[in-house]
């Protein structure tokens, strides 16, 4: 496993360290930092040059935002049912929260993490993906497939909060047989496919769509 990590924020295209292992990328993603959410991030596999498809020479990981549920796109569920599900299928993952979980209101959010060596392409990708959230969908997790998850060079910060929220992040892992990489299968149901537009309404109320969020969201660095 390679991951390139790209240090000081988003503004940052050019890749500053290596992560060299399944372990090392947990330990990463395990602990949350207080702070706004622009800072440290990594990319599923190694980037030779600044950030973009073209770049990644190699793409070691299965990544799931976890923001939407299918009839949602406010929320996702709890990522210790994703967790269960994930570990009883025998799957080497981690999972933590990401920097817009607000439990206080109800909203999960997270990062599924699933190493898989037969990530060569944009298309592998794309069925590792479909894979993936197939699982869940069988298991009555209806977890949105979104564009990001798919695209192959997609910035994805370490693991941040706010003040005084730390005490909310979730961390979980489950290494099969010492982290033995997902293989692919070829088994995808039609809803796991992508999906960009909730089914469920979403009113401009001060929401996440709203213009309210998205100043507040710049304010923030995010």
């Amino acid at each position: 496993m390679k991951i390139s990590m790209f240090e000081g924020g988003y503004l940052n295209k050019t890749p500053t360290k290596t992560i060299d292992s399944w372990d090392e990328l947990c330990d990463l993603v395990g602990v949350v930092e207080i702070g706004p959410k622009n800072g440290d991030y990594f990319v599923r596999g190694y980037c030779d040059g600044d950030r973009c498809d073209e770049s990644m020479v190699t793409s070691d990981l299965i990544i799931i935002d976890g923001d939407q549920m299918l009839d949602n796109g406010g929320s996702c569920c709890p990522p210790d049912l994703v967790h269960n599900v994930i570990k009883d299928n025998d799957i080497t993952h981690c999972i933590y929260s990401s920097y817009s979980n607000d439990l206080a209101n109800n909203r999960h959010k997270w990062r599924l993490l699933v190493p898989c060596n037969d990530i060569v392409d944009k298309d592998s990708l794309s069925q590792g993906c479909d894979e993936i959230i197939t699982i869940l969908h069988k298991n009555g997790i209806k977890v949105r497939n979104v564009k990001e998850n798919k695209t192959l060079s997609q910035p994805w910060f370490t693991p941040r909060c706010p003040e005084g929220v730390q005490d909310d992040f979730y961390f979980a892992y489950y290494d099969k047989d010492g982290g033995k990489p997902y293989s692919l299968t070829g088994k995808v149901i039609d809803s796991a496919r992508v999906s960009s537009t909730p089914q469920g309404e979403i009113k401009d109320n001060g929401g996440i769509f709203s213009w309210e969020n998205v100043f507040s969201q710049f304010k923030s660095g995010t």
